[in-house]
């Protein structure tokens, strides 16, 4: 039985999450701040860590620094749950955030899709390969997400390029699926940060994008690209397909 560590300083939510997470068999262990949360952790050894960000004494930013600079707590995975809108949290840094193995925001996820989405991550296959899809559009990543998913991948998101250069670097896919035209940093941008990381550069990139002149194309690959699909052209399976095509070249 995978063991959650549910760290929430609102004793309503805390019993609510905490009842949903039993129900989907998992052993639950809470705290309701901080520096209790670390202490369990100590104590406790969780398989899972679902943390709050607005607490009193030490806050759940400050709790996720403490976690993932020690190297023996660094590589259980955490969550955020928090009222807070993503990009308004400004106490996490960028490398920080991408280290977050989920952030929810508690008015648009519900308590039985948290456990939902801690079992699916909890029983992923160790060595399935590994996708990061960089799309802005929340309907078409998490379309193709579980069109992945579905095949044995296991899959992370990112929003805009930068997101997605941080998560090349915390979640290290074997393919990355890209959009162009995006909001903070294009696909493009986050190509030439790409190739300038030692870490990072040969980690492929699929484009998957709305712009379909031979122009946008050539740019893609001179830049790195492995390959260059139009969103429009292509299905979610052959996209699948061109993934796989690439990843067994790479083999």
């Amino acid at each position: 039985m995978s063991k959650i560590l549910l760290v929430e300083d609102d004793p309503i939510l805390l019993k609510m999450y905490g009842e949903k997470l039993k129900v989907a068999g998992f052993e639950v262990i809470t705290a309701s701040g901080g520096e209790e949360g670390l202490k369990k952790v100590t104590s406790e050894h969780p398989d899972f860590i679902i943390l709050d960000l607005m607490m009193p004494k030490l806050d759940g930013a400050a709790a996720l620094k403490e976690l993932k600079g020690n190297p023996a707590t660094a590589g259980i995975p955490v969550a955020i749950l928090t009222v807070m809108p993503k990009d308004s949290v400004t106490s996490i840094s960028k490398e920080l955030m991408g280290q977050v193995a989920f952030f929810w925001q508690k008015d648009r996820i519900e308590p039985s899709s948290v456990a939902v989405e801690i079992k699916r991550f909890l029983s992923r296959n160790p060595n399935a390969p590994k996708i990061l899809i960089v799309e802005d559009d929340s309907f078409l990543s998490k379309m193709y997400a579980k069109k992945f998913e579905l095949d044995g991948f296991e899959v992370q998101v990112a929003v805009d390029g930068a997101e997605g250069v941080e998560k090349m670097k915390s979640f290290h896919p074997n393919l990355v699926l890209m959009d162009i035209m995006m909001p903070k940093m294009s696909g493009l941008e986050a190509m030439d940060k790409a190739k300038a990381d030692p870490t990072l550069k040969d980690i492929p990139v699929l484009v998957l994008t709305n712009l379909s002149t031979t122009d946008d194309a050539e740019t893609a690959v001179k830049k790195g690209a492995v390959g260059f699909l139009v969103k429009s052209d292509v299905t979610p399976s052959q996209v699948l397909a061109k993934a796989k095509e690439i990843l067994a070249k790479k083999s």
